[in-house]
């Protein structure tokens, strides 16, 4: 058996040594939040605030309409978005339906594009 050394422990403080991470997927975690926190804004963009109760609504009807169109458990679901949050409910979504999401920069070479869908 071998030992773990942590020469900083001394050191530590009040700071736990070891954390206590959420069992569950990332769409699940955003739930959880919302359940918490579902009143907060989740997001501010361009001026529109989101609360977490909306942002979970926007991800389970994006996990819908994904299902509706075929996107299953295990999928490869290609994401060639910019940094907007239509991208952050597409992301959770494809999460939420248990499809993988492959995220592409909408900037890239072409070459690049056609490399990330060949995966």
């Amino acid at each position: 058996m071998s030992t773990v050394k942590t020469p900083w422990a001394p050191w530590m403080g009040e700071v736990p040594m070891h954390l206590d991470y959420f069992q569950g997927t990332m769409a699940e975690a955003v739930e959880r939040i919302g359940q918490k926190y579902g009143k907060y804004d989740a997001y501010e963009f361009m001026g529109s605030h989101v609360s977490y109760e909306k942002l979970v609504a926007q991800i389970h009807e994006c996990a819908a309409a994904l299902r509706a169109i075929g996107i299953k458990e295990g999928d490869k679901v290609t994401i060639c978005m910019p940094n907007a949050p239509q991208t952050v409910v597409m992301f959770y979504a494809v999460n939420m339906v248990g499809a993988i999401a492959n995220m592409v920069h909408p900037l890239s070479a072409e070459g690049e594009i056609e490399f990330y869908l060949n995966r």
